[in-house]
């Protein structure tokens, strides 16, 4: 399959998936990246609301 998945905290994955991708591309001659950053929840709950104008 074409389709590559890797998953977990960036801090963990981002070496492996810099290996992974070269390794696609010497395979495939391209590749195509798609990123789904999730910031984590304990960071969240403490940042202050973002309230827009007029609202």
């Amino acid at each position: 399959p074409d389709e590559l998945l890797v998953s977990g905290p960036l801090a963990e994955v981002s070496a492996p998936l810099v290996r992974l991708r070269e390794e696609a591309r010497a395979r495939k001659g391209w590749i195509m990246d798609t990123y789904l950053l999730r910031r984590h929840r304990a960071a969240d709950a403490e940042r202050a609301p973002v309230v827009l104008p007029g609202s």
